[in-house]
């Protein structure tokens, strides 16, 4: 899960799932997650288990905190419920390498399409722009209330904005400005339909930075 973030200005990028899978899948499940550091979590419904994936990486001469975890839940009626979420963030400070017995995020990735196949996949991504480096919004706050009555509130500071299709929201973009207008900051949401690789993973932060550069102009 490499990707360079500062290239896009991209602060952070994730990715998260929640699916089922047949309780055929558990021992073949259950023997990859014990590849790496994992946890137990016990409640009325039974043992539910975590593994845990890290890496760092650089880009951009800046460090990546890359991390992912996968939890599978007891059974229920014939299937597993599955909880897969991966993160990739740009750190400024020092990064250090996680402990030896817990694996690359990489391995999960690559291990996704044999074990899970097509999962929907909620994406989220954060982008701030600096003004002083030429980046302008194609939103201009504040906005001044048309309609106002006694309430107060006489601007609007930021929005949220979206894509609608026939079929509902397509995705939805958080528009704010930062430091007294110094910043642009947009947050990006959107599901996808996907068989999860690496090749999937940069797709998916394509089309993030692709929704919030719509948004963005530059001189």
């Amino acid at each position: 899960m490499r990707l360079n973030l500062p290239r896009h200005n991209c602060v952070s990028f994730s990715v998260f799932s929640v699916f089922t899978v047949s309780e055929k899948k558990d021992a073949e499940i259950q023997e990859f997650m014990e590849r790496t550091l994992t946890r137990l979590d016990e409640n009325d419904d039974g043992v539910s288990v975590t593994a845990f994936y890290g890496s760092v990486s650089r880009a951009g001469g800046v460090a990546h905190r890359v991390s992912g975890s996968l939890t599978k839940y007891p059974p229920h009626e014939g299937r597993i419920a599955i909880a897969l979420a991966l993160s990739n963030e740009r750190y400024d400070g020092r990064v250090t390498e996680p402990p030896r017995e817990i694996q690359s995020v990489n391995h999960l990735i690559e291990a996704a399409p044999g074990l899970f196949g097509p999962i929907e996949v909620t994406c989220h991504a954060l982008f701030e722009y600096e003004r002083e480096r030429g980046f302008a919004s194609k939103i201009h706050f504040p906005i001044p209330l048309i309609v106002q009555d006694d309430n107060g509130i006489t601007h609007i500071e930021s929005a949220q904005f979206s894509c609608r299709n026939a079929d509902g929201v397509v995705y939805t973009i958080a528009v704010a400005e930062l430091n007294d207008g110094a910043e642009i900051a947009h947050s990006v949401d959107f599901d996808s339909a996907v068989i999860l690789g690496q090749s999937q993973v940069r797709d998916l932060f394509g089309n993030a930075v692709s929704i919030s550069s719509k948004l963005i102009s530059t001189s």
